[in-house]
C-alpha cells in the first residue's frame, strides 16, 4: 500500500460514515509543506450531497493495527529513519500488525515557492493512524519545523 492510497482509504471510510458516496470523492497530495510558512497543498473532491448522516460513536473497540507515515520537506531522509526507529521501538512490542510508510518531498513538491518568506519551509512530522476493532480510527499528528543555520 503507497502512502497515497492510505491516505485516500482512510479518508474514504471516515466519510462514507457521514453518508458521503464514494462516486465523485477524490483525494490527492500534491505538495507537502512545514511549518511555519506551510506551502502544502491537497486536492480534496467531494460530491454535492443533500445532507449528512449523524454518527453516534459508543465503543471505540481495541487497537488492532497501526499505520503511519512520517515525512521531511527539504531536509535530510534521516530524520524519517530516526523517526521510525524510535517509534518501532514502541509500537511492535504492542502490536504485530504495524506499517509504515516514508514521504519525502524535495523541491516544488515540497511546498509551495513564496518568495517573501526566502523559500520554503524545511522539516518533519510523523501521522499515525490506529485502526479499531470496531471500525474506529484514532489518529495523531506532529510536524517540526527545522530551522537551518540556527544554532540550538
Amino acid at each position: 500500500m503507497k502512502l497515497e492510497s492510505m491516505c485516500v482509504d482512510i479518508c474514504l471510510l471516515l466519510l462514507k460514515r457521514f453518508g458521503v458516496p464514494y462516486e465523485g470523492l477524490g483525494l490527492k497530495i500534491e505538495s507537502r509543506g512545514s511549518p511555519p510558512h506551510g506551502g502544502g497543498e491537497v486536492i480534496l473532491t467531494i460530491p454535492v450531497i443533500d445532507k449528512l448522516t449523524a454518527v453516534n460513536w459508543l465503543d471505540e473497540g481495541m487497537v488492532k493495527r497501526i499505520r503511519w507515515v512520517t515525512y521531511s520537506t527539504r531536509v535530510s531522509s534521516q530524520f524519517e529513519s530516526t523517526m521510525i526507529h524510535a517509534a518501532r521501538g514502541i509500537f511492535n512490542r504492542l502490536l504485530p500488525d504495524v506499517h509504515i510508510f516514508t514521504d519525502h518531498k524535495a523541491g516544488p513538491q515540497a511546498g509551495k515557492y513564496e518568495e517573501r518568506f526566502d523559500g520554503r519551509s524545511p522539516g518533519y512530522g510523523i501521522s499515525l493512524v490506529a485502526e479499531t476493532t470496531s471500525g474506529s480510527f484514532i489518529s495523531a499528528d506532529t510536524t517540526v519545523p527545522y530551522a537551518q543555520g540556527e544554532a540550538g
